[in-house]
């Protein structure tokens, strides 16, 4: 067995590789240290908002003790949230139409059930 080492006179010679197209650092100009602060500061800032949509509220000195998700209690079914959804939609609707005021921009018409088809019988 033939051991290739780079001292043998005899070794196969191979083609070198060659990197890819795509530069993963900057290869030409000059970031002053100002610039590269002000930049690692702007990007720290985005990270913090980032993180703070991950909470309910986004200062943690404003906390709203009255808060209350329903979301988070054990047991809640998802689509309850529709049903709640709806029920408050229906509440703001009577709420404007009692008050006469304008009605909110998604309100639609009430449709009837259509009586004119006859039912099937079974």
């Amino acid at each position: 067995m033939k051991i290739n080492t780079p001292y043998d006179k005899n070794r196969i010679r191979s083609k070198p590789e060659k990197a890819g197209t795509e530069t993963l650092v900057e290869t030409r100009g000059y970031r002053s240290t100002k610039q590269q602060v002000a930049e690692y500061m702007a990007a720290g800032q985005q990270l913090q908002d980032y993180r703070n949509q991950m909470y309910d509220f986004p200062d943690a000195n404003k906390i709203d003790e009255d808060y209350y998700d329903p979301t988070r209690d054990p047991g809640y079914d998802p689509a309850d949230a529709t049903t709640n959804l709806r029920a408050v939609e229906k509440r703001l609707r009577d709420q404007a139409k009692s008050k006469k005021r304008e009605p909110l921009p998604d309100d639609k018409p009430e449709t009837k059930p259509d009586t004119d088809t006859p039912k099937e019988e079974e």
